[in-house]
């Protein structure tokens, strides 16, 4: 969503000419959008949508209840907490959590969809890979341990720019249900 969003909104040539930055450009240029709970030091933290989380893997794994996880090897992030909260919501122990841990949840996404196990991810950053079969979600519980974010140092000012772009993205976000 915020790549549509920011080719829609810039000029590619914008670099070349004297006029002021685009909208998009200017709204970008000193913020982040985050996943978290909205609480990091120095950053005033703005809503844009929740992001409810659940195993994804790649087509054809052996996967009939959340109990057949404990059979393949589960890709964690830094958030220790998101499996075993997951395990809780599906009713499920959690089994020893033994997998490589990345700090990324496009490479988690990508070692899940080459079978390498599967990984505990936002399901509006990934219902695309979905419904383009590179990804399944072999289980409809989620659980919910963060949020998506427009984050802005505090030493700056949420600019008009900025505020038009969060207003299109909870906008967008709450008519598609997606970041994408």
């Amino acid at each position: 969503m915020l790549a549509r969003y920011f080719c829609r909104a810039t000029n590619p040539h914008a670099d070349q000419q004297n006029a002021p930055a685009p909208l998009g450009a200017r709204a970008l240029r000193h913020q982040r959008h985050g996943l978290g709970e909205g609480r990091w030091a120095g950053i005033e933290a703005h809503h844009i949508m929740d992001a409810p989380m659940t195993p994804f893997c790649m087509p054809g794994t052996d996967l009939q209840t959340p109990a057949n996880l404990s059979r393949h090897t589960l890709l964690r992030s830094y958030r220790v907490d998101e499996w075993p909260a997951w395990f809780a919501q599906a009713g499920e122990r959690c089994p020893s959590l033994t997998g490589p841990v990345l700090d990324s949840s496009i490479g988690l996404g990508d070692l899940a969809a080459s079978g390498f196990g599967v990984a505990l991810l936002p399901v509006p950053m990934f219902e695309r890979h979905v419904r383009s079969g590179r990804l399944v979600r072999p289980f409809a519980t989620t659980v919910t341990l963060g949020s998506y974010w427009l984050t802005v140092p505090k030493e700056r000012r949420m600019t008009d720019a900025l505020v038009t772009l969060l207003d299109w993205m909870r906008e967008a976000s709450s008519r598609q249900g997606s970041l994408e």
